[in-house]
């Protein structure tokens, strides 16, 4: 299961078009589809980058995987992504 945390101290004003959008990038996953992402947004939030509260945003993504070895025992993996995007002047 994927999870998309958005963290921005901006408004967002369409978050379903960002959920469909995010949606469809995470396709670029081989194995991952909307159908089973998680997503949450935490926009206008207390927010700093480089010392000041300019527009700035944060994705943090989280890949769930479930495998089995040669011992037929199931594995639980996590890894988790971070991205920082800053509007720039």
């Amino acid at each position: 299961m994927p999870f998309i945390n958005v963290m921005t101290n901006s408004e967002i004003k369409d978050k379903d078009a960002l959920k469909a959008e995010l949606g469809n990038d995470i396709t670029a996953i081989p194995g991952k589809s909307e159908a089973w992402l998680m997503v949450k947004f935490e926009d206008k939030a207390d927010m700093y980058f480089k010392g000041n509260n300019e527009p700035c945003a944060m994705f943090e993504i989280s890949l769930y995987f479930t495998y089995v070895l040669f011992d037929g025992m199931p594995r639980y993996f996590s890894l988790v992504l971070q991205m920082r995007f800053v509007k720039s002047s």
